[in-house]
Formats: structure tokens, sequence, C-alpha cells
């Protein structure tokens, strides 16, 4: 009979694993200093991953479903479109902002190959949401008429940029700076 898993352990492991990310650089961890950081026994560890690849591809879709559950909110399309714009990108930044290490493993394995054998479905998560409430802005004559990756990455780009600025340099913007840069961002594709 197959033991249980112990989600605590895998916690752990998970946590050590961005820790090495952040320390390293994706390309420079290893499971032995996994196993070192977090406390558990590397056959621990191959019980519960097959291998590095096996732990960061399960560490990237933790991720994925833990952050599309923070931006998962409501969209009332009644609601005006910028309104709706603010909602989804305050909610996005939240989401980033909350844990940095993992936002910064997120950045390091989508640049990585290995990012080619999972969907983004986060990104596309909140990708379809944003188009939706993008596309109702366009309608409503009130967001520019473009592609919709072009207003996608305009809105979202800064807040990836931002996120690698504020862990490398310890920087925390203030509520009053987010509002600027959300207002910054809107202003440039509203009509």
């Amino acid at each position: 009979m197959a033991r249980e898993k112990d989600y605590s352990k895998i916690d752990k492991i998970f946590e050590a694993t961005l820790r090495l990310v952040y320390e390293k650089g994706f390309a420079g961890i290893k499971l032995t200093d996994v196993a070192r950081l977090s406390g558990i026994a590397i056959g621990t560890i191959y019980l519960y991953f097959k291998d590095k690849d096996d732990l960061v591809s399960q560490l990237y879709q933790y991720i994925q479903r833990k952050k599309k559950q923070e931006v998962n909110i409501e969209i009332d399309l009644n609601r005006p479109a910028i309104e709706l714009i603010k909602e989804l990108w305050m909610a996005y930044y939240q989401a980033v902002f909350d844990d940095l290490k993992a936002a910064d493993f997120f950045y390091q394995y989508q640049q990585s190959n290995a990012v080619v054998k999972i969907i983004n479905e986060h990104d596309l998560f909140v990708f379809t949401n944003l188009r939706r409430v993008l596309s109702k802005g366009v309608m409503e004559g009130k967001i520019k008429n473009m592609d919709a990756d072009i207003l996608y990455t305009i809105l979202i780009g800064p807040i990836h940029e931002l996120a690698k600025h504020a862990l490398r340099n310890n920087f925390k913007a203030t509520s009053e700076e987010k509002e600027e840069l959300f207002n910054c961002l809107i202003n440039s594709i509203k009509i």
C-alpha cells in the first residue's frame, strides 16, 4: 500500500528550492542542496520527485495554481472596463508581490527550456480575463484598439520588472506609488 504524501515535507522542499533558485539561479540548484536546506532526507525527496526536473516542474505548477487562485476575481462585465482592468491589475500585482521568491522562480522557469513542457495556465487565465475586459474597453471607446498581446504587455510587463527590482534591491512600493504606476499604464492605453 502506498504511503500518503506528507504535504508539510513537500512544502519544506518547495521552500528550500525557492530559496536556492533565488540564491544560485535556476541552473545552480542540486537535490542534495535542497535536502540539506529543507532538512528532508534525499531518499524522501526521491519518494516525491523523480529528479530535479520533476521537482521544479511540480513547483512551477504549484505556484501557477496558487497564483491563479489569488487573481481569480469575479468579473461583472456590467461594470466599467477601466474599473475592471484596475481590479484585475491590482489583484495580479498583489499576487506577484506577496511572494517575490516564487515570482522570481516563476520568471526563471519561464525563461528556461523546461517551460515548453507545460502549458502556462496561469498567464493564460490572467490573459483571458484581461483580454475580455480590454475588449469591453475597446467596445466602450475607452481603450485604444490595439492587439491584445500588446495591451497585456503594457499593463502586466511593468509588474514583472518591478518585482525583479524589488527582489534584488529590497524595494517596496507604497500604495500611492502602486496607484500612480497603474494610472501611468492605464493612461497609456486609454483613448
